[in-house]
């Protein structure tokens, strides 16, 4: 988890010039490129985070099934030990740290780890695990970078594909403080922690299930 924030820091500070806009000029625009640029440095690896908190409980099924979330919560504290420093660590006076949008990205590992726990669950004994696992993987991957360059995407949408909620909600602090970022972590909330409950329900019906392998 550590290599992985160092090594998306040099990513994020240039996320904005190179798939937002690479010429900002005015004092609005220039504004818009430094909060969106701390947003990310903030959250550097935040996103890799709540997908290895989502393997943990896929792969950690059976008896130590329950132990997912409690690794997913110290992956949580690990990211925000290293992502914080190193972000302040880039400027003389830098930023305020954006707390509301790194507790709920936080939040949102232990939350993954249980969504987790219900899939592995639900594909137990399945002889096509591995393809759907394969194909998850993408979906969750491309809705990641679908929120992160797409900021305006309809809020509505949002809860139905929390990796899109979570990308959007780290954009969105920067382009568009205020309500939409707000809109995008309540989506990201939302969603999960309904895909989390039936996730437990169907881990608890599991009871026995092993671990899920690909």
């Amino acid at each position: 988890m550590i290599a992985l924030v160092v090594a998306f820091k040099p990513l994020n500070d240039g996320f904005y010039s190179f798939w937002i806009y690479d010429d900002p000029q005015t004092p609005e625009q220039l504004r818009e490129a430094g909060m969106t640029t701390w947003a990310f440095r903030y959250t550097s690896g935040v996103l890799c985070g709540q997908f290895l908190s989502f393997a943990s409980g896929l792969f950690l099924g059976g008896r130590r099934r329950w132990s997912a979330p409690a690794l997913a919560a110290v992956l949580a504290l690990v990211t925000v030990a290293v992502a914080i420093p190193l972000a302040r660590s880039s400027a003389f006076a830098p930023p305020p740290v954006p707390a509301k949008l790194l507790v709920v990205e936080l939040l949102a590992y232990p939350l993954w780890a249980i969504v987790g726990l219900g899939v592995a669950a639900w594909l137990a004994g399945r002889r096509d695990r591995g393809g759907v696992i394969a194909l998850m993987v993408l979906v969750w991957w491309l809705s990641g970078l679908a929120g992160l360059l797409f900021s305006g995407t309809p809020t509505w949408l949002l809860p139905l594909f929390p990796p899109l909620a979570a990308g959007a909600a780290i954009t969105r602090t920067g382009v568009a403080p205020g309500w939409p970022a707000d809109a995008a972590l309540l989506a990201l909330l939302t969603g999960l922690i309904l895909c989390a409950l039936l996730a437990w329900r169907a881990a608890r019906a599991g009871n026995g299930a092993r671990p899920v392998r690909a």
